[in-house]
């Protein structure tokens, strides 16, 4: 694999980030659970930084990153399917994608031709999607087996070429490699899928494999894609139904993200959805090991939106008329449920020129944590950047410092985990081509720039990719803890033009008397129609 695919993969697990904007352009928030103080609580900022990848730095117009090129070169609906992609006109087309996609044979790109509607029979015995819709995965995984050495410990056998983490999960002797299918594009065309369901048993899903790893829960028309740089644009689902119940969850924690769209995907655009219902029950309960031993300090991660559960950037979408019926119970004093939730999004690094008009109804006893909010849940406000220039990486480097000291272990382990990718590094004209073309990609993709004409970053820094989940909570966690308050954690990322959360983004309860100007940053010459008082998307018209 050359070096160009190898360092789009690392770059497809970082946001494309928002610009500066002043904070009084920010749309009023709804928040129904007050908002956690700073550090206050361990695990709700734990599940913060677990949930998200971080935000680059950026120093240019708000108005590149509204509405990105690729909506506004795409408002006409296609007739005919466009040079390399395959089209999608039936429930049976889009289940052999599935089925393409999963197996490795699937195309790069797909776009829907016609509207999509699911019916009954669809999904009774014997139907083609008998039980409900199977989440189109984009995660793969591949086990090995450890070698033992003469202390006993387990060492990581080596990475197999064309995956992109390793994970060595304590009381398994294989470690786990991931990487994702290939699937780059799907573009919905203006046309709407419609009944889509979905059910799960999460207690059932969510469990020990064979390998003796945890499996987690994906659930949307896309499931599980962290490591794919997946764009979703132009798509509608209409009348969606995704059901979660659990009798007894007591897997030793695990996590459910539900979004009609996607569970994940790297860009939403000109997207929506409408008549969305999302139902979750769970009993928890204390995990049993394979030993007979009791753990009842037991947590699960719930993440629900309506576009998607987390995505690292969602521009121009709206969910109308949802309704998120929640119900979280525990059997024991210490098994719970963290909980994030968004009318738009669970997480998002950047959301832009959205709207929400849904309702939330959470009941139970088993929140460790719980928020949730219309568009996105405030703890997307304090973020850390995964990208940043060397001028930005510099000054962290200079905050850790006066707070950590330059012998401390903190110190010196956070700096390590940031990988340096600079041109005058290449050692030859090969790799200087190839890593010209993604530092190219980044500068572009990610802002990176000073607002000065003629001057370019070559010398980046990045989180490194191939830190395993653990390791990054740890890393993240104690980067923002290195600033005493937010107030001054926001003042470190006003300096470096970081941003993150919503702009521009309204909640709409059946509001009907809205005009264009109260919608600022929305294109109504291309993308929006002003109808009832709602902005909707020309394309579906």
């Amino acid at each position: 694999m050359n070096l160009k695919r190898k360092f789009h993969q690392e770059l497809s697990q970082f946001p494309t980030p928002a610009s500066p904007i002043a904070e009084t352009h920010r749309a009023p928030r709804t928040v129904y659970r007050p908002r956690k103080k700073w550090l206050a609580a361990p695990m709700a900022v734990a599940m913060a930084i677990l949930l998200s990848v971080g935000v680059a730095a950026a120093d240019v117009g708000v108005v590149q990153y509204l509405n990105r090129d690729i909506l506004t070169e795409n408002t006409l609906r296609l007739t005919e399917v466009p040079e390399g992609y395959v089209g999608i006109y039936s429930v049976e087309d889009l289940v052999q994608m599935r089925r393409d996609v999963e197996a490795g044979t699937g195309a790069a790109n797909y776009i829907l031709m016609s509207d999509i509607t699911f019916t009954d029979a669809d999904y009774a015995e014997g139907g083609i999607c008998e039980g409900g819709w199977d989440p189109i995965d984009l995660q793969q995984y591949y086990y090995a087996e450890g070698t033992v050495d003469e202390n006993g410990h387990i060492q990581t056998p080596a990475r197999p070429e064309g995956y992109y983490s390793v994970y060595l999960y304590g009381g398994s002797k294989y470690a786990r490699f991931s990487t994702a299918r290939q699937l780059d594009n799907f573009n919905g065309n203006g046309y709407v899928i419609r009944n889509l369901r979905i059910n799960a048993d999460a207690a059932e899903a969510i469990r020990r494999n064979e390998y003796g790893y945890f499996e987690d829960l994906y659930l949307g028309l896309f499931g599980h894609s962290a490591f794919s740089y997946l764009e979703i644009i132009n798509l509608g689902i209409e009348g969606c139904e995704i059901t979660v119940t659990a009798d007894s969850l007591d897997a030793y924690g695990g996590t459910i993200m539900i979004g009609a769209i996607a569970a994940e995907a790297s860009y939403i655009g000109a997207s929506y959805v409408k008549d969305l219902t999302v139902r979750v029950e769970l009993d928890t309960a204390p995990y049993i090991s394979p030993a007979g031993m009791v753990v009842d300090h037991n947590t699960f991660l719930l993440m629900v939106g309506g576009i998607a559960a987390r995505s690292n950037y969602v521009d121009a979408c709206y969910a109308e008329n949802y309704t998120m019926d929640i119900r979280a119970n525990r059997t024991n004093e210490h098994s719970g449920i963290q909980m994030a939730g968004g009318g738009i999004a669970a997480v998002s690094s950047a959301c832009l020129t959205s709207w929400s008009d849904g309702t939330w109804n959470v009941s139970g006893d088993a929140y460790l944590s719980s928020e949730y909010s219309d568009i996105l849940p405030s703890a997307n406000h304090i973020l850390f950047p995964t990208i940043m220039t060397e001028e930005s990486f510099e000054l962290m480097k200079a905050t850790l410092l006066e707070r950590l000291g330059a012998d401390s272990f903190d110190y010196k382990k956070t700096c390590a985990y940031f990988i340096r990718k600079s041109l005058p590094d290449c050692k030859n004209e090969r790799q200087y081509t190839e890593l010209k073309v993604v530092m190219d990609q980044w500068n572009e993709l990610y802002g990176l720039t000073t607002g000065t004409e003629g001057v370019y970053h070559d010398t980046l820094y990045i989180y490194d990719p191939t830190a395993n989940l653990e390791e990054r909570l740890e890393t993240l966690q104690l980067l923002r803890s290195v600033f005493v308050t937010e107030e001054e954690y926001l003042a470190f990322c006003s300096a470096n033009s970081i941003i993150v959360g919503e702009l521009w983004c309204h909640t709409l309860h059946g509001e009907s008397d809205m005009k264009e100007t109260d919608f600022e940053g929305y294109d109504f010459s291309t993308l929006w129609k002003l109808t009832d008082g709602k902005p909707r998307l020309k394309i579906f018209e």
